[in-house]
């Protein structure tokens, strides 16, 4: 092989090299991997405090069909009553 083309080759050789080093991953920074590891956390105090807000909301369902139910049932009683005192007025 001639001198040139040894001489271009080992050129060539080096500018790939340069550029693959240059090119690759690079490791993150001090200050990423804090600002990762606070979204980390963020992220995990999201999810605790979405479900607590989730039990929140299904303890309320749970109430609210109580009381319906309760509204119904004195409703009941109610209507029950109006139609003994209706008959109590008639002279039954």
């Amino acid at each position: 092989m001639p001198k040139k083309a040894r001489g271009l080759v080992a050129i060539l050789t080096v500018l790939f090299l340069v550029a693959l080093v240059g090119c690759g991953p690079k490791s993150a920074s001090k200050e990423t991997l804090s600002q990762l590891d606070e979204a980390k956390a963020a992220v995990e105090s999201a999810k605790s405090r979405k479900a607590e807000l989730e039990n929140k909301l299904k303890e309320a369902n749970s109430k609210i069909s109580e009381l319906e139910k309760q509204i119904r049932d004195l409703q009941q009683e109610k209507d029950s009553l109006r139609k003994w005192l209706d008959l109590l007025e008639a002279g039954y």
